[in-house]
């Protein structure tokens, strides 16, 4: 059952907002421009249409439920996909859910191209080519790079009336800064992330901060002084070093907490390591209408 997107908002966190989500395999058109063979393309185009038009539904339906029993126009996910099959994906969902789902594809993703190593079929197809060893579908080495195939994200967040062609436009422009500065990476709130690094923040932002402001030990206004001193001072090209001494004077005024006062001053002190505008938008979004 499809409800409508002020019903599908209404499961967000904080404030009520959709979160409109692009994905795209990164690097198919390099790998189909070594293989000659029809036979193994039609394979590995087959194998990754699968993956998204079966697998990500599941994905969705296994671990994102309906939370609330005073909804029921919901029945097995409150992720709406509009689009999943070829090598990409359109989807639509509350926005913390819909981030939480893109990190979870990307995830079994991985595993599914690491499956591709290992597939028979396409291996004897490679054997026929003599491009056995040449053709990489998943290698991570020492130092954590990555070869192969990945994804590449765009995720931004409107309101439930929002128009479903512009949002999926402003997807597509966040999206594009994540393949443009690397690819297997996600542009959301600003920021273009790895997935490692988006996983790590969600995590932090739900069990650290978010109930921080919600248990009141420290204020929510914190993190837009937080937000409206780094785009000022530390975003552009030209730092101000100003930044570091407001913020600790910030902390010192609004922060009685003695433990929270402490990680508050570790984590502005390496805020240039952060994805800062990612992070304070998530809090603030997680926590609308809190104090």
């Amino acid at each position: 059952m499809v409800a409508p997107f002020e019903v599908i908002s209404l499961y967000s966190k904080g404030d009520n907002k959709l979160g409109y989500l692009v994905m795209d395999v990164d690097n198919l058109g390099l790998l189909f421009g070594k293989i000659r063979s029809v036979e193994l393309q039609e394979k590995i185009s087959k194998k990754i249409d699968e993956f998204f038009s079966e697998e990500v539904p599941k994905i969705a339906r296994s671990n994102f439920k309906p939370e609330s029993e005073k909804i029921d126009l919901l029945d097995d996910t409150v992720i709406y996909i509009l689009y999943a099959g070829g090598d990409d994906l359109f989807a639509i969902g509350p926005w913390d859910k819909l981030l939480e789902f893109a990190v979870k594809v990307n995830k079994e993703f991985e595993n599914f191209a690491k499956s591709l190593n290992g597939d028979r079929e396409i291996a004897q197809l490679l054997k026929k080519e003599n491009k056995k060893n040449e053709i990489i579908f998943y290698q991570k080495d020492e130092n954590g790079k990555r070869k192969g195939l990945s994804l590449s994200a765009g995720f931004v967040t409107v309101k439930p009336k929002f128009t479903v062609r512009m949002a999926a436009e402003m997807c597509k422009k966040e999206e594009k800064k994540a393949k443009e500065k690397g690819k297997n990476a996600i542009g959301a709130f600003g920021e273009v992330l790895s997935w490692e690094t988006a996983d790590c923040l969600i995590n932090k932002c739900k069990e650290k901060w978010v109930p921080y402001i919600e248990e009141e030990r420290i204020p929510r206004g914190f993190f837009f002084r937080l937000y409206n001193l780094y785009v000022e001072m530390l975003a552009g090209e030209k730092k101000n070093m100003m930044f570091y001494p407001l913020m600790h004077y910030t902390i010192a005024r609004n922060i009685k907490d003695e433990k929270v006062r402490e990680e508050a001053t570790e984590f502005v002190n390496n805020a240039e390591k952060w994805k800062i505008k990612f992070l304070c938008n998530y809090i603030l979004t997680a926590t609308r209408g809190r104090k």
